[in-house]
């Protein structure tokens, strides 16, 4: 497996946005939908979430194998204001 940053033009792929909005979704599912959304609304929010940290990838670490993503970590640094 490896870890680390997908150039710009893989990460703005609609392949990497689509495994980036499933894995947001299988995720977050049912902290969307058990009180907020239905699951049309929370796909649309993991659709959202997942083209805001693609374009965001210097703050990404994704876990991918053979054009997979296994999951990712999307951090922010308070110091610079991020």
């Amino acid at each position: 497996m490896i870890v680390g940053t997908l150039s710009k033009r893989d990460m703005f792929s609609e392949d990497m946005r689509q495994q980036l909005s499933m894995l947001i979704l299988d995720s977050f599912e049912r902290k969307f939908t058990v009180k907020l959304f239905n699951i049309n609304v929370a796909k649309d929010i993991a659709k959202f979430l997942a083209c805001y940290i693609s374009e965001n990838n210097n703050q990404l670490i994704i876990a991918h194998q053979n054009n997979d993503i296994y999951g990712c970590l999307f951090y922010s640094n308070k110091e610079a204001g991020s």
